[in-house]
């Protein structure tokens, strides 16, 4: 039997730390060991890392895509899971997992339903359910969802020619089928090291989001397929954070399409374009609902995203 280093990101929140860890503690799977990255210095926290002697790694660093790889260059094992604090999973979820990965040896990544506890998944969940009863508004997220979206919104873990997101990783299955998809969540995963290895990793360029969508592309570039297993289930209790701050989720949008969108057709690059507006808009239409205008931050930020880019694209040529 295969061992498993289930790596626990955690940053000052020790009760959900606390959930996290008993869940992981009644896996029916035997054959794992716990490691934490801590990115605090949270009293609370490393207490119950020392109660419940869990090997942590404590490093302060502000940049997910750097503690990724912290993660799992640290880790003894082939076979690596991410998991977030703020998740809760199933008894069998490692079982589950090192299944799909017995039935799928070409997969580098098994993922699973990540559902969300409270009654949204984000804010084109809210935008598509306010849309059932407002006439104007269901016209326009009903055109988003089926040209940017591609008329699937809700299917599991799909990246579209738009460099858009699926919502369905986010619910129940509808299906017990397994299925290959475009991405996972480093919420809630299991991954091959030798995978990391062969693509180098996550790319530190990226701060705090898209991090690991562009992992999933180079992974699918070089041939390995990631695996939805309906049966790998675990639920997310909270969505806020600094990834969630709407200067670096523009910032590493931008990053992120300038590196890995590359449509095939025009009806792609319009969607593609439609979408970039609409998510720039979108912080136009934060600003106004909280009378906030730090929300336009999220413009700055991609703008930022797009000279780093660039940027980065110059040193590169340059070595």
């Amino acid at each position: 039997m295969n061992e498993v280093c289930v790596l626990v990101y955690t940053c000052n929140r020790p009760d959900d730390l606390k959930r996290c860890l008993d869940s992981l503690l009644r896996q029916t799977y035997s054959h794992y060991k716990i490691m934490a990255v801590n990115n605090s210095a949270d009293l609370p926290t490393r207490q119950i890392l020392t109660e419940r002697k869990i090997t942590a790694i404590n490093d302060q660093t502000k940049r997910l895509s750097y503690l990724f790889n912290l993660g799992w260059k640290n880790s003894p094992c082939e076979y690596i899971a991410y998991l977030a604090d703020d998740a809760e999973v199933d008894p069998q979820w490692l079982f589950f997992g090192m299944e799909s990965f017995k039935r799928h040896p070409e997969a580098a990544v098994v993922t699973g339903p990540f559902i969300s506890a409270s009654n949204y998944t984000g804010e084109m969940h809210v935008l598509h359910d306010a849309a059932q009863k407002n006439a104007v508004l269901r016209l326009l997220v009903g055109f988003y969802e089926n040209f940017v979206m591609e008329g699937r919104p809700f299917a599991p873990g799909r990246l579209f020619a738009s460099g858009a997101y699926s919502l369905g990783q986010g619910f129940e299955p509808t299906s017990a089928r397994e299925l290959e998809v475009d991405l996972a969540t480093t919420s809630c995963m299991l991954i091959r090291r030798s995978a990391l290895l062969k693509v180098n990793g996550f790319d530190e360029n990226f701060i705090f989001n898209h991090a690991d969508g562009d992992l999933f592309v180079r992974l699918k570039k070089n041939g390995y397929k990631i695996i939805y297993n309906p049966q790998m289930r675990g639920v997310h209790y909270n969505r806020l954070g600094p990834s969630r701050y709407p200067f670096f989720i523009g910032r590493d949008t931008a990053f992120f399409y300038l590196k890995n969108i590359r449509p095939g057709s025009v009806k792609g690059v319009l969607a593609a374009m439609i979408n970039i507006t609409t998510l720039n808009l979108y912080w136009v239409y934060k600003t106004v609902e909280t009378r906030n205008p730090r929300q336009l931050a999220g413009i700055y930020g991609f703008f930022r995203g797009i000279l780093d880019y660039l940027f980065r694209k110059g040193l590169d040529k340059n070595q």
